[in-house]
């Protein structure tokens, strides 16, 4: 029985040791990608009446500023796969799509406005860096889900995002109740992981709408 203990307690440890390699291995890939990218801008021109209508925007290519980053990230996957066993592999990359997802998100809440032309340049840079996960997935996008969401208020149709903008506008404080629910809101625009705020905090950084 003592014997069987210590057996126990020992793959207890290794599991325990192999999950914090795992974690290690998942953070120094988020983290280089976000050391790359960290001066990345969405380049384009500034919003006029001449690009209202956004199917008109020439399609973008992969910004040369995010261009090493993606490089960088596809290296890291590739060398994951290679080395980590099946399963270590399987927790690595969700792992590191999540911690990406993170942090471009709130590089993008955080970042200036941009124009039409800087969300489609942002949207194709974007799926640049969530087509590195596409070995591990066929829909690598619903593991950076939160991008892909602040995308699609970045981009919809202006009459759209004007509407959407209306009804996102903060309530009289007054009456909090009032305040939309998320699946009220969002849900029709495709719109299910960010909450009212956050998607209001998007929706600002659009250049052709009005605060």
């Amino acid at each position: 029985a003592d014997e069987e203990g210590v057996f126990q307690d020992s793959h207890v440890e290794f599991s325990a040791l192999a999950r914090q390699c795992q974690n290690a291995v998942a953070r120094a890939i988020s983290q280089d990608l976000a050391d790359a990218s960290a001066d990345y801008r969405p380049q384009g021109r500034l919003w006029t009446e001449a690009v209202r209508d956004r199917a008109a925007i020439p399609l973008p290519e992969v910004s040369p500023a995010i261009i090493d980053a993606v490089g960088g990230l596809r290296a890291s996957l590739h060398i994951s796969r290679t080395h980590l066993p099946p399963a270590a592999l399987a927790q690595v990359w969700r792992d590191a799509a999540g911690q990406i997802d993170a942090s471009l998100f709130k590089h993008i809440q955080e970042g200036e406005k941009v124009s039409a032309s800087g969300a489609a340049q942002l949207a194709e840079d974007m799926a640049a860096v969530t087509r590195q996960f596409a070995p591990f997935t066929r829909k690598p996008e619903n593991f950076l889900k939160r991008v892909k969401e602040a995308l699609r208020i970045l981009t919809l149709p202006l009459a759209e995002a004007q509407g959407l903008w209306t009804r996102l506008k903060k309530p009289d404080p007054r009456a909090p109740s009032s305040l939309p629910s998320e699946e009220d809101l969002l849900s029709p625009i495709g719109v299910f992981l960010l909450t009212v705020e956050e998607a209001r905090a998007i929706a600002a950084k659009r250049a052709d709408l009005q605060s």
